[in-house]
């Protein structure tokens, strides 16, 4: 058993956190960076529900043939 561990160790990959930006001075979006406690929408600052006025839905009329 102990020749199957140096192998499955070296097989393993290099974790890559995508969440986390490439750009030198950028931070992540978490909620340490935040304003606010809790998870961040990602609407931004758009509040539900939204005025029915605001949405762009349209309502079919489907006629029925006899």
């Amino acid at each position: 058993m102990a020749d199957k561990e140096p192998a499955a160790a070296a097989a393993k990959s290099k974790y890559v956190d995508n969440g986390w930006p490439n750009a030198d001075g950028e931070h992540a979006v978490s909620e340490f960076a935040a304003n606010v406690s809790g998870a961040l929408s990602p609407f931004g600052s758009t509040e539900f529900p939204l005025p029915v006025e605001d949405l762009p839905f349209v309502q079919s009329n489907t006629v029925v043939n006899r």
